[in-house]
Parts: structure tokens; sequence; C-alpha cells
């Protein structure tokens, strides 16, 4: 069996590949179309789906306490980046709690749907 931390890093590797594709995917639409569509709202929604595959991920390897585990890991992620930013000197507003907060109620609820699916990562 595997460290937690090389479990946790793979976890995080899987996700930052995975937003990447999503990322490059809705670049090349943009770039390809006509569309209206407000850039924050793609990136809600990229950020979305990244901590909704740290919670299930995370979740999935823990195997208890789906909604626990994913609200623990999305706070500590969003903590962990939230941090990044002030240190590069980003100014933090009312709507990025708001953002992180959705983030991690997304990972939350996909780390119930973690718990209820075989392990992926062992």
């Amino acid at each position: 069996m595997k460290s937690k931390p090389v479990v946790i890093l793979k976890i995080y590797l899987i996700s930052l590949i995975l937003s990447i594709i999503i990322s490059l995917l809705t670049a090349v639409y943009f770039y390809f179309s006509d569309s209206t569509v407000n850039p924050k709202n793609v990136t809600l929604f990229v950020g979305i789906i990244a901590f909704a595959t740290i919670g299930f991920l995370f979740s999935n390897y823990r195997h208890k306490k789906g909604l626990l585990s994913g609200i623990i890991i999305g706070f500590i992620t969003s903590i962990v980046i939230i941090l990044i930013l002030v240190l590069m000197g980003e100014q933090i507003k009312g709507l990025t709690y708001l953002k992180y907060s959705i983030y991690i109620i997304s990972s939350g609820v996909f780390g119930i749907f973690g718990v209820n699916f075989k392990k992926i990562i062992k």
C-alpha cells in the first residue's frame, strides 16, 4: 500500500490534468466560436469540476465518511489556493469566498459519491 502523501499528490495530479484538459477544450471552443458566455462562469465551472474530482477521488481512497472527507480536502485546497493568491498580491473580494464555498460544497457532494464506488486509487 502506498503512503498517504503519495496518494494525495496523485489525486491532485489527476485533478490538475483534468482541469487543464477542460480549460484547453473551453479555450478552443471560445477561440473558434462567437460565444457570448462570460469567462467567469467558465472558470467557475472548471473549478467545480476540479474540486469535485478531488473530493471524489479522496473520499474514494479513504472509503469512509465521504461528505466530511470531501469537505475537509476541499477546505484545505481552498485555503492553500487563497494563501497563494494573497502571497501573489491579489486582493481577495467577497465573491471569491462565495466561489470557494461553492467549490467546497461540490467537493463534499462528490465525496459522497466517491464512497459509494469501488476503490479507484489503491
